[in-house]
């Protein structure tokens, strides 16, 4: 078939997807952009620029049960900007709604002038239980007023350089290639696992800590701490001993 016979088809197929694609933008609700800020910020950049200087230092004085890590409680957060926020005619306003499957969150910070600046955040709890519902929505309330009025933590153990995100992606590595990981080759790692001293010292150390046991297990894909790869080996002790420091500490108060 001489190809400049299909010339006229090509072109009236050209047009038919035209016209669908006008037909499906015609019939598609346009959503329009949320804005993040009011026309003009001038005077709320001042107002929330002076405020920013007379912050309170904020220090982590609660312990995360479970990973011992510290953290500000978001009372003490409040605490630290809310006179510098009145003395500048700032307010915080933080609201829920509640939508088909989930929970919008949105956190306004408002200057008397009538300038404001906005962040929203879409929060799906795991599962349908109230109580952890309120206390997802309280960590992200903290998370978007810190990020807001542009709060930071001395020592915050999550101002990590993102090791922390990290330290899965090294995990898989160390392991090969996983299933949820496009397969690329890479260069031959070392997997060799702990040696006999090393596992026996690991082992002293976890004694008396299982849920610590079950956290490596989990971090490294692996059912014995003898399958713990050597490279793991130093990271892994030295964390489980700083676990231990917090906890004695934590004890001893």
């Amino acid at each position: 078939m001489d190809i400049t016979s299909l010339a006229p088809l090509m072109e009236f197929l050209k047009q038919y997807n035209q016209l669908i694609q006008e037909q499906v933008k015609q019939q598609t609700p346009e959503v329009p952009k949320q804005a993040y800020r009011s026309t003009e910020i001038n005077e709320m950049a001042e107002a929330l620029s002076k405020a920013q200087g007379d912050y309170e230092p904020l220090n982590l004085g609660d312990i995360n049960t479970y990973t011992h890590d510290k953290y500000a409680l978001f009372d003490d957060i409040i605490r630290s900007v809310r006179p510098a926020l009145v003395k500048n005619g700032l307010t915080l306003t933080q609201i829920k709604e509640s939508c088909d499957g989930y929970t919008m969150l949105y956190s306004e910070l408002i200057h008397t002038s009538g300038q404001w600046l906005k962040a929203s955040t879409r929060i799906i709890p795991p599962q349908d239980d109230l109580n952890q519902l309120e206390s997802i929505i309280n960590r992200h309330k903290k998370i978007d007023a810190m990020a807001l009025l542009n709060i930071t933590a001395k020592n915050d153990p999550f101002d990590d350089d993102a090791e922390l995100a990290m330290q899965k992606v090294r995990n898989k590595e160390v392991k090969g290639t996983d299933l949820d990981y496009q397969y690329k080759p890479k260069a031959k790692r070392n997997t060799t696992t702990v040696t006999k001293d090393h596992l026996e010292e690991l082992e002293i150390e976890l004694e008396e800590f299982p849920d610590l046991v079950k956290g490596i297990y989990d971090a490294n894909h692996i059912e014995s701490l003898a399958d713990l790869p050597e490279n793991e080996y130093r990271p892994t002790i030295d964390r489980v001993r700083k676990l231990k420091l917090l906890r004695q500490q934590s004890d001893s108060r």
